[in-house]
């Protein structure tokens, strides 16, 4: 991507690990620095905060990993910290609190026994996921997901996306589904869609990343 198609982008999406914020650029002066103006206050405090960056340029998605300064609530200073690279990501996920699943190296021989690791799903789509584990993960592996909704167990194979990051022992990895039947899609969809009936869109936004933190050390 040219300099010149960088300056074409109007608007992007900053998603922080637990929330995603919307905002105008203002000012692209080169290709790592980017000045943007939030489309609503940002009451939180960032200084030197890894995010994921979306956009929409001609039609197409793209991604890229930066770090985000907050001088004052309405300008966002951007400082990319990884290549820009198609979005994969076509389904929105929601943010689902925290739910407990295993997941298992995909073996390469089918009489090889696997052995399971203890994660967090915090968000959801049938497209993927964003998962907490206790250890790091080898980027290059394949895995499985094995995961109970609606009473319905499903096992589906996965590979890491990118990893999101880390605090203290707590390992944060944006996953892809590589393989997915149509029968557990219809579950995930189903499952999403009583959730955010069952709570408000705002309430499901809104999760506390520090306590969702501390529980998940405490079940672990």
């Amino acid at each position: 991507m040219t300099f010149e198609e960088l300056k074409n982008i109007k608007e992007i999406i900053i998603h922080d690990g637990s929330k995603e914020y919307r905002a105008n650029i203002v000012e692209i002066p080169d290709m790592v620095k980017i000045i943007a103006a939030p489309v609503s206050t940002i009451i939180d405090s960032w200084m030197k905060k890894p995010v994921d960056i979306f956009f929409t340029l001609n039609d197409k998605k793209y991604t890229f990993s930066a770090v985000v300064y907050l001088p004052d609530p309405q300008k966002i200073v951007i400082i990319k910290s990884g290549d820009i690279i198609p979005d994969k990501r076509i389904q929105k996920r929601t943010e689902i609190g925290i739910l407990p699943a295993t997941i298992s190296a995909k073996p390469m021989w089918k009489l090889l026994r696997t052995t399971e690791i203890e994660i967090k799903v915090v968000d959801l789509s049938e497209g993927g996921a964003q998962i907490w584990a206790k250890e790091s993960l080898d980027e290059d592996k394949q895995y499985i997901l094995s995961i109970i909704l609606r009473n319905h167990k499903m096992s589906i194979p996965f590979e890491i996306r990118k990893k999101i990051g880390q605090r203290e022992n707590t390992f944060m990895y944006g996953i892809h589904f590589t393989e997915i039947s149509d029968t557990d899609k219809k579950i995930i969809n189903r499952y999403l869609t009583k959730l955010s009936g069952d709570r408000k869109q705002k309430d499901i936004f809104s999760m506390d990343i520090k306590n969702a933190l501390g529980d998940f050390k405490k079940s672990l």
